[in-house]
């Protein structure tokens, strides 16, 4: 997944666009302003280390310039200045970026807790069948 988003500046305290990429599992931005190379890339958040947060309509504590804001908060951190805001230019594409990471960060465990599932459900219908051939 890759596209513009707005990233906040921790430091100057102002947005700026910047094209961003989903790769494995890091969320990976343009070294800088303005380039669209993806080969130019530097890591913003690694999702193995981030919490992924929504702030529908929180323009009032990011001051976004949209209000489709995504948080990247690091596990072991309470410092704001640690967080990574970004803001999709419409509900449509935070919603692209939060099912694509979201995917990233948990799709190996979902697998394996659907398989999980999966082999427990037909073990209990076998047993099923199997105690309905003895009445």
């Amino acid at each position: 997944m890759s596209g513009p988003l707005y990233e906040r500046d921790n430091r100057k305290k102002v947005w700026r666009e910047r094209l961003f990429v989903l790769e494995e599992d890091n969320i990976m931005g343009a070294a800088t302003h303005g380039s669209t190379d993806k080969h130019n890339m530097v890591v913003v958040a690694s999702l193995r280390n981030h919490n992924i947060y929504t702030a529908f309509g929180d323009d009032k504590t990011n001051r976004g310039p949209t209000p489709h804001c995504i948080l990247l908060k690091p596990h072991n951190s309470t410092a704001r200045r640690e967080i990574v805001a970004l803001c999709a230019p419409n509900v449509d594409t935070m919603t692209q970026w939060l099912a694509a990471s979201t995917l990233v960060k948990f799709g190996p465990r979902l697998k394996e807790d659907y398989s999980t599932m999966r082999q427990k459900f037909a073990a209990f219908i076998k047993a099923q069948e199997s105690s309905s051939l003895h009445y």
